[in-house]
């Protein structure tokens, strides 16, 4: 229920981050804090206009050394530790992102349209889409990470495996 400016809101926010800018409605709105060993406390705020919305769930974001990265929305934004500093955003699917790995020197976005690789800078590697979108109509889990590949079903539960350099392995 947060709406920027308002002093209704329940949470109040040290750092609030658009991707548009203030003037857009966000679909997405993801609150984020830290609280350091000295007890030192940092906020920030995610609102996103991109894309639908997007949940909070335990594979939403990762950490790797002092950056954090979360999906919001349609893209993946960086974020400095402890501070929770704005490094970044990538728009890293057409409509939303939905889960974020972290795998070797980079990160793996399973969105609903597209499979898609980001440097740790946010530089979009490669992106892979199928023949239609990477959601379940059963609700059964559809990404897997493989030793050597990722495999991923569609709606229409065709089945894709791809390597981690965005090739379509042959069966």
């Amino acid at each position: 229920m947060f709406r920027y400016g308002s002093a209704d809101n329940k949470h109040i926010y040290d750092h609030a981050y658009f991707d548009l800018g203030r003037d857009y409605q966000p679909h997405s709105k993801h609150g984020v804090g830290v609280e350091t060993v000295d007890g030192t406390k940092h906020s920030a705020i995610l609102l996103s206009t991109g894309g639908g919305a997007t949940g909070i769930h335990d594979k939403m974001a990762v950490c790797w050394g002092e950056k954090l990265f979360v999906c919001g929305g349609n893209s993946v934004y960086a974020l400095s530790l402890p501070m929770l500093t704005y490094d970044w955003h990538t728009e890293a699917d057409g409509a939303a992102c939905f889960e974020l790995y972290m795998v070797k020197d980079s990160l793996i976005v399973r969105g609903e349209m597209n499979i898609s690789k980001l440097s740790f800078n946010g530089q979009l590697l490669w992106q892979f889409s199928g023949r239609d979108i990477f959601v379940s109509p059963d609700g059964n889990d559809t990404f897997h990470l493989r030793d050597d590949y990722i495999e991923v079903t569609d709606w229409n539960h065709d089945t894709y495996r791809i390597d981690y350099d965005g090739n379509l392995l042959a069966d």
